[in-house]
């Protein structure tokens, strides 16, 4: 695998572990028959084809979906006249979906989870990582047909390292 998959996995892993189990983060969805199942937020990747279908049937569920969305690199050194090296800053994207803002009963929401995402991530090193993750910033994205998306998004960072 390359390092941009090995980091959005470990991504992923780090929010599906503390996030899937969060009760007031589970929704609970009426069924054709009118009987109820509750349904955890999911944690994936962003789809290959995202179509208007996808990304509204990931609001009614809830989920966290990663992307990553491009590098920047230092100035390359040289060290010891043999091997070159570059630090490389990583950006990912958390994309939250939900069909709720705030739930007033509960207080859970895409507030809830954009505020979960930021706190499960910030500080946290992936192995092939330099350094813990940052976070930038977060915003709104979309709403569409009642289903909101908000941002955070996010760098680590990594060497790349060449032989002269």
């Amino acid at each position: 695998m390359s390092i941009i998959v090995d980091i959005e996995e470990a991504l992923k892993d780090r929010l599906a572990a503390d996030i899937e189990g969060v009760a007031a983060l589970t929704k609970v969805m009426v069924k054709a028959d009118g009987s109820q199942v509750t349904v955890p937020i999911r944690v994936e990747s962003y789809p290959k084809q995202p179509s208007e279908q996808i990304l509204v049937a990931l609001a009614a569920s809830g989920a966290v979906v990663v992307r990553y969305t491009g590098s920047s690199y230092s100035s390359r050194r040289d060290v010891a006249g043999m091997v070159s090296v570059q630090d490389r800053t990583m950006r990912y994207e958390v994309l939250v979906f939900s069909d709720t803002l705030q739930a007033r009963d509960t207080g859970s929401g895409i507030y809830e989870l954009l505020d979960l995402v930021a706190l499960r991530l910030i500080g946290h090193k992936p192995d092939c990582c330099i350094d813990g993750i940052e976070l930038e910033r977060d915003d709104y994205v979309e709403e569409r047909k009642g289903s909101w998306t908000y941002g955070i998004l996010l760098t680590v960072k990594t060497q790349i390292e060449g032989v002269v």
